[in-house]
């Protein structure tokens, strides 16, 4: 993908996504476009190596996670997060 591309698909993103409620319900459509569970967030979890999973809270904000495959072979794990409210990304 060249870099007109991915500015362009990220304009439309931005374009999409007034607030941080546009932003969520976004991210989570393409979650579980992606193969991604919800899950609730009061509720109890069953989590399966390799799952795909993503809960959303107060329709504000979103957090996705990927198990890993080998659970017995897992030593750490990475996060990655960004800021999508106020002052959002215009």
């Amino acid at each position: 993908m060249n870099t007109k591309t991915i500015a362009t698909e990220l304009f439309d993103f931005i374009g999409r996504c007034p607030t941080a409620y546009q932003t969520t319900a976004t991210i989570a459509s393409i979650l579980t476009e992606q193969g991604f569970t919800a899950l609730e967030e009061g509720e109890s979890w069953n989590l399966v190596a390799g799952g795909k999973y993503y809960v959303t809270r107060n329709q504000s904000s979103v957090i996705a996670f990927v198990m890993p495959a080998d659970l017995e072979k897992t030593t750490g794990y990475q996060v990655i997060a960004t800021h999508g409210d106020s002052p959002s990304f215009k």
